[in-house]
């Protein structure tokens, strides 16, 4: 059934944009570029020629991995379609962790000092491609089911209020941690002090920043669709296992256990009865429970 799928996802969809396809190119990029010119810096000491030669791998390496997409009907659509496309983010960092480690042990030929520095960059440009790039697949893999579907329901969804009570009390702590990191190495001596108020203030920023607010939900017999922003994505209604309705908050189960459920604020919902009739006629009404 998944090839039969896969299949049918290649023939039916066109071919990617010239902006995914450069997206695509990039992320590449990322991920080998780094080796090429690690191996450039260990082979040249002319400062004018590994210039030339960093340029030219980025180029070559992009273009290569951006022009063979660009030919691929529907691997834009293959790619959103499967649950682990977040693994892009993920490779880059295992990639070059692996390299750095190889390094250090002696097994990779290049020493620490001239592998660390474009490993690094190789992690975060991936990681930030490899979300971007996870994000367009699944729109475009949203956007070619959506296209023959039936929407049953739309609302804008908010987190429910006492979820974000709880995200905004950990943005103020994110907050207080910086002067306590301050204080503990200032007056206490403490080393590591100010590090680890900035690394609890940044988690407590993400946090935040992370939170499901002003997101759209479209329910249709394609399954539901989460937009935020320009990003959209499909999810089939074998992900869910039921609804909650309360006063408080409307939950959407889903079916693995460790996957958050969706959850919105009722009160900002306008026609809550149009909703839940949607709900109710795609998932089984006896898999509705009660909310902790």
């Amino acid at each position: 059934m998944a090839s039969s799928t896969t299949t049918r996802d290649f023939q039916r969809s066109p071919r990617p944009n010239p902006i995914y396809a450069l997206v695509v190119g990039l992320y590449g990029c990322a991920i080998l570029a780094p080796l090429g010119i690690i191996a450039l810096t260990t082979a040249i000491g002319n400062t004018a020629l590994l210039t030339f030669g960093g340029f030219a791998t980025i180029t070559l390496v992009t273009a290569v991995v951006g022009s063979a997409t660009a030919r691929t009907p529907g691997f834009a659509v293959v790619i959103g379609r499967h649950r682990f496309a977040w693994l892009l983010a993920v490779v880059p960092i295992v990639w070059f962790g692996l390299l750095i480690g190889g390094a250090e042990a002696g097994i990779a030929p290049w020493s620490v000092d001239s592998v660390v520095g474009w490993s690094l960059l190789g992690m975060i440009s991936g990681l930030f491609l490899g979300l971007l790039l996870t994000g367009m697949s699944r729109t475009r893999h949203a956007n070619a089911r959506l296209s023959d579907a039936t929407d049953l329901a739309q609302w804008d969804a908010w987190f429910p209020q006492r979820r974000r009570r709880v995200v905004s009390a950990i943005l103020v702590v994110g907050f207080l941690c910086i002067p306590a990191g301050i204080v503990a190495e200032e007056l206490l001596g403490y080393e590591w002090g100010f590090v680890l108020g900035q690394t609890a203030f940044t988690v407590a920023l993400a946090t935040s920043i992370g939170k499901p607010n002003g997101r759209t939900i479209r329910v249709s017999d394609a399954g539901i669709t989460v937009e935020h922003g320009i990003f959209r994505r499909l999810r089939p209604w074998s992900a869910f296992e039921g609804f909650t309705h309360t006063d408080d908050a409307l939950v959407v189960h889903t079916t693995p256990w460790w996957r958050p459920a969706i959850r919105c604020d009722t009160g900002r919902i306008e026609s809550i009865d149009q909703v839940t009739d949607a709900l109710e006629s795609h998932l089984p009404s006896g898999s509705e429970r009660t909310t902790n």
